[in-house]
């Protein structure tokens, strides 16, 4: 296999989820549509459902359902995220010298404890001090939401009813998400830092030999 463009773009789990309803809600507009065209009526749901086997294959609409209710599900973090949470929280990293990986982990795990941004961020203690980890501490625990909540068509039965309608996109089109997110450009943009070592150039090469 040959890999045309290696790691293009740096993607949180949140941001997964987001793209993956999305594309899932894209799917179910196109079989309803197949659908009527082809009846020349309404579509029922269990119609529309059965429709998208013409659409997407049945291995990716089981990776599609299986990753989304991973992740929407409680105890995920992804749960406890928002558009605009994990913007500022990027934002208000800025300040600290971190690799894009390790903002990225950042994102994903949320690290409120002391080992936990230990494990994260490589070679602390040689990089920031006490102060810095006590700092970057608070920025995340005040950019996690004290209580689960979902967006966009997350309940089982109405995704697969064909009724969801999905989120207005954020992932993926490059133009101006809502609620102040910004697309995947300028999302980029914030996780960009100061490369530490050749961590991430080695990251690229050991992928690419594994193809």
């Amino acid at each position: 296999m040959e890999v045309l463009v290696p790691r293009s773009a740096l993607l949180s789990n949140f941001e997964v989820l987001r793209l993956l309803k999305e594309l899932e809600a894209e799917q179910l507009v196109h079989a309803r549509a197949a659908l009527v065209k082809k009846e020349g009526e309404e579509a029922d749901p269990k119609s529309v459902v059965t429709a998208l086997g013409d659409i997407v294959s049945e291995n990716m609409r089981t990776v599609q359902f299986e990753v989304i209710e991973h992740l929407s599900t409680p105890p995920m973090l992804t749960t406890r995220q928002d558009e605009q949470s994990v913007a500022q929280l990027l934002v208000q990293l800025q300040v600290y010298e971190l690799t894009k990986i390790e903002k990225l982990q950042i994102v994903n795990l949320l690290p409120t404890h002391a080992v936990e941004l230990y494990v994260v961020i490589e070679e602390f203690e040689e990089r920031f001090s006490m102060d810095d980890m006590e700092a970057m501490l608070e920025i995340v625990r005040n950019h996690v939401k004290d209580s689960p909540t979902t967006s966009g068509p997350d309940d089982v039965s109405q995704r697969h009813s064909g009724l969801g309608t999905g989120p207005e996109p954020i992932v993926g089109d490059g133009h101006g998400g809502q609620d102040g997110w910004e697309a995947p450009d300028e999302f980029d943009e914030l996780m960009d830092g100061p490369r530490y070592g050749e961590y991430e150039d080695d990251l690229g090469e050991d992928a690419n030999d594994d193809d």
